[in-house]
């Protein structure tokens, strides 16, 4: 089965793989299966915190955050959700295309998050699976199929969202943005057109995080720029 899934959707299998070995990691490391995140010199590394991201190194938090979870309950509901999305996804537009869209959900779901909530210490690929279910639904509406299914799974994770105070606002509303941005790229007729609209949102959300991520000082303010 695990064959059949590799040749089908390698790019989904491979990042489904790596948000378990990251898991497992911080498990080994913290010594506990529900608070892995404590004591975990590698969610030290990759928690999104913007305060942590000056170092040459730190932007990488904005996609490697994705790949961290708290608890199994996170893990595996995360994983579900970009398995089975992402596989269509990744099917409909091929491996490279969707590692590219992968890339600019995740960031843009980060950089969305340090700009509206800059202290917010953030873990989770649940603004990849927001961009996800954006870029579903269209597929979706392209087929000509029922929409109601993607349409109520975006509007009840919305409502979940908004209900629970122990999530990422801002992280899953900034994968939704990136996943309107893309699934307007992909409105392109031609494969160069749409490599060319899907790269330029790529440029947009990392520019933006790395300016972000330079202005940015522990006491919340800009520093002079005048």
């Amino acid at each position: 089965m695990l064959k059949i899934w590799w040749r089908q959707a390698p790019v989904t299998v491979a990042v489904c793989v790596l948000m378990v070995l990251f898991y497992l990691a911080t498990v080994a490391q913290s010594l506990s299966v529900v608070d892995n995140l404590s004591g975990s010199s590698l969610a030290d590394r990759f928690i999104l915190y913007l305060p942590a991201m000056s170092g040459p190194f730190g932007p990488l938090r904005a996609v490697g955050s994705a790949f961290m979870h708290l608890g199994p309950g996170h893990l595996v509901l995360n994983l579900l959700l970009l398995f089975l999305l992402g596989r269509e996804v990744e099917t409909s537009y091929g491996a490279r295309m969707y590692l590219l869209l992968w890339f600019v959900s995740a960031v843009g779901a980060s950089t969305v998050t340090v700009w509206m909530d800059p202290l917010a210490a953030v873990v989770g690929a649940s603004g990849v699976a927001y961009a996800l279910m954006v870029l579903f639904a269209f597929l979706v509406a392209q087929r000509g199929g029922d929409l109601r299914a993607p349409i109520v799974l975006i509007l009840a994770n919305v409502a979940y969202t908004l209900m629970t105070p122990a999530v990422s606002l801002w992280g899953h509303m900034g994968g939704l943005l990136a996943g309107l941005l893309l699934a307007l790229a992909l409105l392109a007729r031609e494969h160069r057109v749409r490599w060319i609209l899907v790269s330029g949102i790529a440029a947009m959300f990392v520019i933006a995080l790395l300016f972000k991520v330079a202005t940015f000082t522990t006491s919340g303010f800009w520093p002079a720029l005048l």
